[in-house]
């Protein structure tokens, strides 16, 4: 396939779905002698080896990045206003794309994929359609395959919570985040995630002990929480966190909203996670598919958006995990309801989970 835009976002490319083993690594910041932020270099915390360099204006604005890899090399320059220069993408394969002429040519397969920069995940694709990200995570340009031009789905618009039974809960959250109770992390997700709380069930704090041990990790979730309401909650997200794991989409889903499209859904949490990386640098984003329910609409569409944000795991950076495959929503021990879990069904999908937080947490406390 050939795609040709109209461009108007920088964005960098690995093709082909081809990611590179991810290393360590390391930023070291470079100053004037005025103490202006002048660039920043990144490299192989172990090798020593350069991975990447950004160079900026004398107001902030990015001036320039270069990233090269075994896979592909890119380099972006803008303007001082932060519009785009130029841009341009080869490998050695043979594919050269150069933006000067503010076009996209883009040889690809068609398949949902991600690719990231050693600044956080840049494009993102469901195969239908192509989202291109900024440095802040935030989308700046979608497309489909026929290079049409598309505005970013509502799913993925950040809309925050107006609900007094949410809003109660943020500002519940909103003091603990103060309080540096979410220093290491947190688990942005909806009800299901919110009851590990022990609210409706005391027992499920076990459960929630097993998997964050004694860390500042902080539940974020609030029932009935789409992904766009997380969208509007990435405050709860510290740049210390060391975890951010997000479970969310079976209420975008809801049998309420019958036009709503898993395409879409996935496109937000992808945004999400974006934004994540951008925020809290050093963190492992585990995203965990959106657990199985009897509902069978819901149901399918809960599939086909696990299948693509599958797409978005990317070495340790972005890791995607399912629950526990012993969760039976059918079963009335594991689910009164087919969606919500007991205690017995919290322990059967978050169990495995446990060893996967517990490891993440642990590193470098």
């Amino acid at each position: 396939m050939v795609l040709t835009v109209l461009f108007s976002a920088g964005f960098v490319l690995l093709l082909h779905g081809v990611t590179p083993a991810i290393a360590e690594t390391c930023a070291a910041n470079r100053y004037s002698s005025s103490g202006t932020l002048r660039g920043v270099v990144y490299s192989d915390c172990t090798s020593g080896k350069r991975l990447a360099k950004s160079r900026f204006w004398l107001d902030g604005e990015l001036r320039s990045f270069d990233e090269r890899s075994n896979a592909v090399r890119f380099r972006e320059n803008r303007n001082r206003d932060g519009s785009l220069r130029s841009l341009r993408v080869w490998e050695p394969n043979g594919l050269d794309i150069n933006f000067s002429r503010r076009r996209i040519r883009f040889d690809g397969t068609g398949d949902s994929r991600a690719v990231s920069t050693v600044e956080g995940l840049r494009i993102f694709s469901t195969g239908e359609t192509y989202t291109l990200y900024g440095s802040t995570g935030v989308p700046e340009l979608r497309v489909d395959r026929a290079a049409k031009e598309l505005s970013i789905p509502e799913a993925a618009l950040p809309s925050p919570r107006r609900d007094s039974f949410g809003l109660a809960f943020e500002a519940n959250y909103q003091r603990h985040v103060l309080a540096g109770d979410a220093a290491d992390g947190v688990f942005l997700g909806d009800s299901i995630v919110s009851h590990l709380n022990g609210l409706n069930d005391p027992d499920k704090r076990l459960v929630w002990g097993s998997l964050t041990g004694d860390h500042f990790f902080m539940n974020g979730a609030v029932a009935g929480d789409r992904v766009r309401n997380l969208l509007a909650r990435t405050w709860a997200i510290e740049p210390t966190a060391r975890l951010v794991a997000i479970q969310i989409g079976t209420n975008d889903h809801d049998p309420n909203f019958p036009d709503a499209d898993p395409f879409a859904t996935a496109e937000a949490i992808a945004r999400l996670a974006a934004e994540a990386q951008s925020i809290a640098k050093d963190a492992t984003i585990v995203l965990i598919s959106i657990p199985p329910t009897t509902g069978l609409g819901r149901h399918e569409k809960n599939q086909v958006t696990n299948q693509l944000i599958e797409a978005l795991a990317e070495g340790d950076r972005i890791l995607f995990v399912g629950g526990g495959a012993e969760f039976d929503p059918a079963d009335p021990q594991h689910s009164s309801d087919g969606l919500h879990q007991t205690y017995a069904g919290a322990l059967a999908w978050y169990g495995p989970l446990a060893p996967v937080f517990r490891e993440i947490l642990e590193q470098g406390s």
